[in-house]
């Protein structure tokens, strides 16, 4: 895998296609090709940004660009718990808070590790590192 910084050359928009609604937006290559970015309808990973801004994309070995997502957002919403700790004393928050810092470290650390070789920049670290964390959270349901 390998990871670019791309430059939007279009704002993203919301198109129909025959495989329903989908958020896209067109991107300019370190090497100067102009790609488009296709994601799911009314992604917030991509309509963060706008044009002109830079992105991080992954290009696998098939030559396919993704973007990398960076905000969590993209998970599906939940409503909000009322703020209590009845049933819930402060230990066992204290426990689960540090177990979800620990994971994010040790997903930060796998980040850093396997994006050393591409040079990435810190930005593309945390980027990668948080989605780690949260597909991590989403198989393992930690959420």
């Amino acid at each position: 895998m390998q990871l670019l910084t791309a430059t939007l050359t279009s704002q993203p928009r919301e198109v129909n296609t025959k495989h329903g609604e989908r958020t896209v937006a067109d991107a300019r290559l370190p090497d100067g090709r102009e790609i488009a970015i296709w994601r799911p309808a009314r992604d917030p990973n991509l309509l963060q940004y706008h044009k002109g801004s830079e992105v991080q994309l992954t290009k696998d070995r098939r030559g396919k660009f993704s973007l990398v997502d960076t905000v969590p957002a993209s998970l599906p919403q939940r409503q909000p718990a009322a703020p209590t700790l009845e049933g819930t004393d402060k230990a066992e928050i204290a426990q689960y808070v540090s177990s979800m810092a620990s994971l994010y470290s040790y997903c930060y650390e796998e980040a850093a590790k396997n994006l050393a070789k591409h040079e990435a920049p810190e930005q593309a670290i945390r980027g990668a590192a948080s989605s780690l964390f949260i597909a991590a959270q989403r198989k393992f349901d930690l959420a």
